[in-house]
């Protein structure tokens, strides 16, 4: 396994741009400050050119991302990929992405969001 340099979550039979909803970017990361910079210098150019922040950062550190899920095997799971339906076992941390939101799933062991 490569040096985490770069983490994030993805559900593994997505094969898009990078998931960007846990993401950990180390200090002095060659690229830690280049999106917001870039973003800043021309906004509207950025927002025509991609679809959301995932497209964006995907260009950035696509190359350097080792995944939550090879570090913590089994631990980190997408609710809508594995788990719709049923409680979570040994896993740690639930991830949701898209559609359901998790304040609309009515399971026990989702606090109260709202």
């Amino acid at each position: 396994m490569k040096t985490p340099i770069f983490l994030l979550c993805v559900y593994r039979k997505h094969a898009g741009p990078i998931n960007s909803g846990m993401m950990y970017l180390p200090r002095g990361h060659r690229h830690r400050h280049t999106p917001y910079k870039d973003m800043l210098r021309n906004p509207e150019a950025v927002m025509q050119k991609f679809k959301g922040d995932q497209d964006f950062l995907d260009g950035y550190f696509r190359s350097d991302c080792v995944f939550w899920q090879e570090i913590f095997p089994g631990e980190i799971k997408s609710y809508k990929g594995e788990l719709r339906g049923r409680s979570p076992d040994k896993e740690n941390i639930i991830y949701f992405h898209g559609q359901p939101r998790p304040w609309a799933v009515k399971a026990e062991w989702i606090p109260p969001l709202f």
